[in-house]
């Protein structure tokens, strides 16, 4: 497993975040509906603060310590502190996927959200397709606990379960 840091997203990532967010192959799992703009992400990065007690989510980039470069980013969303709970996604960039740098930042995440958020439970709802993310989850301890019926809407305006 590659040595990776989660931190704050920093002006630097603008270019890297602008290319994942906007990559229409990734829209369905993420729920994006419309291309982010550079300044939309750039007032995003100026102003965010990293309190997930606060705006009930926080994203982390995923740093290869031993290079430097950033590899991907995690978000955790929608999170209910009264319950102690909330949901994770992941990006790798293509150019580094099957590295293991999504275990080790899902790995990373989980123990975060467990030793410092006193998290009961993370969830994660992707497609059946994404064969890449479920064997991600799986391998952190994730199980399915589910499926959900035509949930996630696709380019060619079908629906596929979740």
């Amino acid at each position: 497993m590659p040595n990776i840091i989660l931190r704050a997203p920093e002006l630097e990532d603008i270019q890297s975040i602008y290319k994942w967010e906007n990559d229409e192959n990734v829209w369905a799992d993420s729920c994006t509906i419309a291309p982010y703009s550079l300044n939309q992400l750039t007032e995003y990065i100026a102003n965010y603060d990293g309190d997930i007690f606060k705006t009930r989510q926080l994203r982390l980039m995923i740093e290869d310590s031993d290079t430097g470069e950033t590899v991907g980013c995690i978000d955790l969303y929608d999170y209910d502190p009264i319950n102690n709970r909330c949901f994770i996604g992941f990006i790798i960039d293509p150019n580094n996927r099957l590295k293991g740098y999504a275990h080790a930042a899902v790995d990373k995440t989980v123990d975060y959200c467990k030793s410092r958020l006193s998290m009961v439970q993370l969830a994660a709802i992707t497609s059946v397709d994404n064969i890449g993310c479920k064997k991600v989850l799986i391998n952190n301890g994730f199980t399915c606990s589910g499926l959900l019926r035509k949930w996630i809407k696709t380019k060619r305006q079908e629906y596929i379960d979740a």
